[in-house]
């Protein structure tokens, strides 16, 4: 009874990406920067963004609009990766899997949204 959570640590324990979709229709592509206690009732989890974007009312596929590590790339030395870490509460999760950009490119291919 624990998905959420057994999923969270896969993630963390092959250093792979979550994508997660809130209630909102904004979806985060992250790592997880702390693992929650499985003890404890979960209300927030921690990430690092990578990407971010929303998730299309109609057919539901996923549009990235932010990269963020372009965008702390491009900062330089004024800020720092961890600026941008961020908690999502957990009551406004409403689907996460495991992130392969790989296999992102594959389905956006697919459905012939590549440019």
């Amino acid at each position: 009874g624990r998905d959420f959570e057994t999923l969270v640590l896969h993630a963390v324990d092959s250093e792979q990406p979550l994508l997660l979709t809130l209630d909102t229709g904004k979806v985060y592509v992250g790592l997880v920067t702390r693992v929650p206690d499985p003890a404890l009732p979960r209300e927030h989890l921690r990430i690092m963004p990578l990407m971010s974007g929303y998730r299309s009312p109609e057919t539901m596929a996923v549009r990235f609009t932010t990269n963020y590590r372009e965008v702390v790339r491009a900062a330089g030395d004024t800020m720092d990766s961890y600026d941008f870490e961020m908690v999502l509460p957990s009551q406004r999760i409403v689907s996460a899997h495991v992130f392969d950009p790989d296999v992102y490119e594959a389905f956006v291919l697919q459905e012939g949204q590549g440019e």
